[in-house]
């Protein structure tokens, strides 16, 4: 039974907490910035620059492979074992490091043989050189020791340090390599603190792994690769789409479609992360069933929020000519619903009963039928709304897949 002292026992709720004001700040600073940078550097130069960071998503895909969620449950089983811990450490960094090195290998051919990426080469460097000091950052780490706290701090010192450098220096459409280089910066100031703080708080050091030691890391993410594959291709790809079938101004208005519905996804979006923790070796079947109805209620009401505020918003960031996210994001705000759900199968259901092989079967799944939709819809209607549709649509087919897939359990 989930009951308010199950959430405030132990570290949970201070871990939710944190894990909340991690996303709220960084999506905060963010939603502040973007009324001042995309009426400076105009939506065409912006939409270039999340262009820029969609292609690197692709790359962030490969190098963060599946380690992260199969390593916060390790974490959760020696939080107290520093030499495990250790292990832990270095097996995924190596990982994660191999990977940056072969990604590196196919990003400099892009660079050098696609106009769009060897005219804007530093636009499109930066975001893949961010990766790298993401690499620095285990968040997941300190997920697994219920120590969010931390991160959020760290967060919070260099995302402000952010504002003061952006009304400063951000003036002009040229000015949108420039903005990318502080927020590079700042993602690197961030993990050099967190391996400071692992390393001489913490007490852990950690290195570079044999390569022998990697092959149950790679095989315990695999299930997560391919369901982050999935998940980065139905997404980017469809981003990818609108920029070259429409242009860099819808790609600035998918954005803030998306901003606007990430905004009530600030409070909902760590639910599943912060209970992970603490369910995962206690999921009874009870408890379950009560976060997936909870969870349903939170997403429905999220989505009245979108409805009602969403144009307000849209209309004070982006101005009466971006106006069209709003319809945008009142229907990505289905995602809301569908995120939660599948989120609480994934956590709650799937890796409790070791289906990894679950979650990359539903991602699957999710990006055909959202693939079949996109091609239906865009085929009939030549519609830019047919990305957010698709996107949707396929939410629920996930959410229905799930529900089959748990019957076999």
């Amino acid at each position: 039974m989930i009951s308010f002292s199950f959430f405030i026992r132990t570290k949970l709720l201070e871990n939710y907490i944190a894990m909340t004001a991690l996303t709220f700040v960084s999506a905060l600073v963010g939603l502040l910035l973007y009324p001042f940078v995309i009426r400076q550097v105009g939506t065409e130069a912006y939409g270039l620059y999340v262009f820029a960071l969609t292609v690197s998503n692709y790359f962030d895909l490969l190098v963060n492979y599946g380690f992260d969620t199969p390593a916060v449950r390790r974490v959760v089983e020696c939080k107290d074992d520093k030499q495990a811990l250790s292990a832990i450490l270095s097996a995924i960094f190596t990982g994660k490091l191999l990977l940056f090195a072969l990604s590196l290998l196919v990003f400099i051919p892009l660079v050098l043989f696609v106009p769009l990426m060897r005219e804007n080469w530093l636009l499109f460097s930066l975001p893949f050189i961010q990766i790298f000091g993401m690499m620095l950052f285990p968040i997941w780490y300190f997920q697994g020791r219920k120590n969010m706290k931390i991160v959020t701090i760290i967060n919070l010192i260099f995302r402000l340090l952010m504002i003061p450098l952006v009304f400063l220096f951000i003036s002009s459409p040229e000015d949108n390599v420039l903005y990318m280089l502080i927020v590079v910066g700042m993602v690197f100031l961030g993990g050099v603190v967190a391996t400071f703080q692992i390393r001489v708080r913490d007490g852990i050091s950690y290195g570079l792994a044999n390569l022998s030691e990697l092959k149950i890391y790679f095989k315990e993410g695999w299930s997560f690769f391919l369901s982050s594959i999935t998940g980065v291709f139905k997404e980017s790809t469809l981003t990818l789409f609108l920029g070259i079938c429409f242009g860099m101004h819808e790609v600035a208005l998918y954005d803030l479609a998306v901003k606007i519905v990430n905004i009530p996804r600030l409070f909902t979006q760590s639910i599943n992360k912060a209970l992970f923790p603490e369910v995962v070796d206690k999921a009874s079947k009870s408890r379950v069933k009560k976060i997936f109805r909870y969870e349903a209620l939170i997403g429905l009401l999220v989505m009245a929020c979108v409805a009602v505020f969403g144009y307000f918003l849209v209309l004070f960031m982006g101005g009466k000519e971006m106006l069209m996210a709003y319809p945008m994001a009142v229907i990505l705000s289905v995602t809301i619903l569908t995120w939660l759900i599948v989120g609480a199968y994934i956590h709650f259901v799937f890796v409790p009963n070791n289906r990894y092989s679950f979650v990359a079967k539903n991602q699957f799944v999710a990006m055909i039928s959202c693939l079949l939709i996109f091609g239906l819809i865009y085929g009939l209607t030549q519609s830019v709304f047919s990305v957010v549709i698709a996107l949707s649509l396929s939410g629920i087919v996930e959410i229905l897949y799930c529900i089959y897939l748990t019957k076999k359990i």
